[in-house]
């Protein structure tokens, strides 16, 4: 039988970022050999580019049969994709929030309405992001609910607590991360944060007045992450907005447990296993903290409830997903529907 090509789209490659990346190379990896021919393609320039559209042209005429699979921070790229068996995978929503009436039109137009429209079939990452899709373009249909699978080199360890100072591991430094009420929220605890980002300047002038131990970090290799993960005592990601929250099934697969916020989709990823916490009150995510260093059988609790929550997201379970969306666009012969 033919093999089934399909054209993973991606964004133009960037330093900093790589976790769309990541999860689909995870996807690929898992998929069969004998059934797909995978094919990774990086568009040529960031956003909304003349060239990046002429490129989607040629993909078109060079691929005729394919399946283009356009899998996010570029969704824009759905448009040039109509009439053809298309998805389109969106992470979150949050880029769309930005001032100005005509400026958020034509961004929420251009990078969600209009993709949406053309494309055949939809992922959203989470039942929150789904809702994000739907409110916005008001399309619901075609959306499907494929969640990221775990990346990475993460492993499982068993480690001893530290209970006199215990070591935080927080991912991200963006305003959404929370970083400045973690901050407030740990002052005068005997304890240290590995913060993995960039904050501003607001930010690292808070974190020296504060008088908690912290170290500053960005730039890892999956493998240099994945020592952090090992090294760390409790994972804290009191996130204010998130398409998803990797890092809190990264914790999980770690064997560490986990602070996170008690909103969607950070709340229904964690399924019971996270210590959840008010991401906007100082003193909840200060409550959690201490309920977490404090008492060894919650702990030890969250982390046997967080491996049994990580196998729903093992890269197989995900990329068998994903085949049965594939196979949806293909008939018998190996032509698309």
């Amino acid at each position: 039988m033919k093999k089934q090509k399909i054209i993973y789209l991606f964004r133009k490659k960037k330093s900093l970022f790589y976790s769309i990346e990541n999860v689909f190379r995870s996807v690929i990896d898992n998929l069969p050999k004998t059934n797909y021919e995978p094919i990774w393609i990086n568009l040529p320039e960031h956003g909304f580019h003349p060239l990046n559209f002429i490129y989607i042209l040629t993909l078109r005429w060079r691929y005729p049969d394919a399946i283009f699979h356009v899998t996010g921070d570029c969704q824009y790229a759905s448009i040039f994709l109509l009439g053809k068996k298309s998805i389109l995978t969106v992470h979150d929503c949050g880029s769309l929030s930005v001032k100005g009436r005509v400026k958020s039109w034509i961004i929420r137009r251009l990078y969600l309405q209009a993709p949406v429209k053309a494309t055949k079939a939809i992922t959203a990452i989470s039942d929150k992001t789904a809702e994000e899709i739907v409110a916005i373009t008001k399309t619901r249909k075609k959306i499907s609910i494929i969640p990221n699978p775990v990346t990475g080199d993460l492993f499982f360890s068993r480690s001893v607590f530290n209970r006199i100072k215990p070591q935080m591991l927080f991912l991200g430094a963006a305003p959404h991360k929370n970083l400045n009420r973690t901050i407030s929220a740990l002052k005068g605890l005997f304890c240290t944060i590995n913060i993995i980002g960039q904050p501003d300047e607001a930010t690292l002038k808070q974190l020296y007045s504060s008088g908690i131990d912290f170290r500053l970090e960005k730039n890892l290799s999956d493998k240099d992450l994945a020592l952090r993960f090992f090294h760390c005592d409790i994972i804290l990601f009191p996130s204010t907005y998130e398409g998803f929250g990797l890092p809190i099934l990264e914790g999980f697969v770690s064997g560490r447990p986990v602070i996170t916020s008690d909103l969607a989709p950070m709340n229904r990823i964690a399924g019971g296993a996270a210590c959840l916490v008010d991401p906007f009150s100082i003193v909840s995510i200060r409550e959690g903290v201490l309920k977490v260093i404090e008492d060894a059988a919650y702990r030890a609790e969250l982390v046997q409830k967080g491996l049994e929550v990580s196998k729903l997201y093992d890269p197989q379970v995900i990329a068998g997903k994903y085949r049965v969306l594939y196979d949806s666009l293909t008939d018998d012969k190996g032509k698309t529907k």
